[in-house]
C-alpha cells in the first residue's frame, strides 16, 4: 500500500510540473524587419544629412523706382538725357531666362551706364509705339525696351519680363529704333538707353511716337 501511494504521488507531481511548463507563453522575438524608424532603421539619420534647397521667390516691385523717369505724353514726345553717371546694372541680366534679351556674348554691348524711362499712360490695345534713340555726335549708345505685366515694375538687373527688345545696329552717333505692337495684352513699358561696357556713353535724345 505504501509503495502504491508513493507511486501515485510521484505521478501527480510529474503531471503538475508538465502543466506549469506548457502554460507559460514564450516571449515574442524582436522584429528586426520593422521599418518604422526604430530597430534597424537608418532612414532618419540619412534624412539629417540631406540639405534642402529653397528657391527664393522674387516679389515684383509695385511702383517704378527713383531711377526711372516717367514720360507723360499723348501722341508723341521727345526727351533729352545723358548716360554719364547713370546706374550700371551690367549686361548679364539680359542673358538670364527671366529676361531673354540677348545672348551671352552680346552682354558687353549693354554693360555700361544707363538711363531709364517709362511712358505714361501705357500703350493701349491695337497701338504701335515707336521708340527712337538719337545719340550725340560720336556717342555710341544702345536701346532696350522691356515689357511686363501692369502690376509689376521690374528694373534691371532684377527682372521678370513678358518681352524684351534690343537694338545695337548703329555705330557712334547713329540712331537706334524699336517698334512695340500692342494687340490685346496691355503692359508696362520700360525703355533703357545704355552705353557699352567700359564706356561712359554721353548725351542723347529719346523720342516716343504712339499710333493707333
Amino acid at each position: 500500500m505504501k509503495s502504491l501511494f508513493c507511486a501515485t504521488l510521484a505521478a501527480m507531481l510529474l503531471a503538475g510540473c508538465g502543466d506549469d511548463s506548457t502554460s507559460a507563453s514564450p516571449s515574442p522575438a524582436s522584429d528586426t524587419s520593422d521599418t518604422s524608424g526604430t530597430v534597424g532603421d537608418t532612414s532618419a539619420s540619412e534624412d539629417t544629412d540631406e540639405v534642402s534647397e529653397e528657391i527664393e521667390e522674387r516679389t515684383a516691385p509695385t511702383a517704378w523706382s527713383d531711377a526711372v523717369e516717367i514720360v507723360s505724353f499723348v501722341g508723341e514726345m521727345t526727351v533729352s538725357g545723358d548716360t554719364l553717371g547713370g546706374p550700371a546694372p551690367g549686361g548679364l541680366w539680359g542673358y538670364q531666362s527671366s529676361a531673354g534679351c540677348w545672348l551671352l556674348p552680346e552682354a558687353t554691348f549693354f554693360g555700361g551706364p544707363a538711363r531709364l524711362f517709362a511712358p505714361s499712360p501705357v500703350p493701349g490695345q491695337n497701338t504701335k509705339l515707336t521708340v527712337t534713340l538719337s545719340p550725340g555726335s560720336e556717342v555710341d549708345l544702345n536701346l532696350v525696351v522691356l515689357t511686363m505685366p501692369l502690376d509689376e515694375f521690374w528694373v534691371p538687373p532684377e527682372v521678370e519680363l513678358s518681352s524684351c527688345y534690343s537694338s545695337r545696329v548703329g555705330g557712334p552717333g547713329e540712331p537706334e529704333e524699336k517698334k512695340i505692337f500692342t494687340i490685346t495684352d496691355v503692359a508696362n513699358v520700360l525703355v533703357m538707353v545704355v552705353a557699352p561696357e567700359d564706356s561712359e556713353g554721353g548725351p542723347f535724345e529719346l523720342s516716343f511716337l504712339l499710333e493707333n
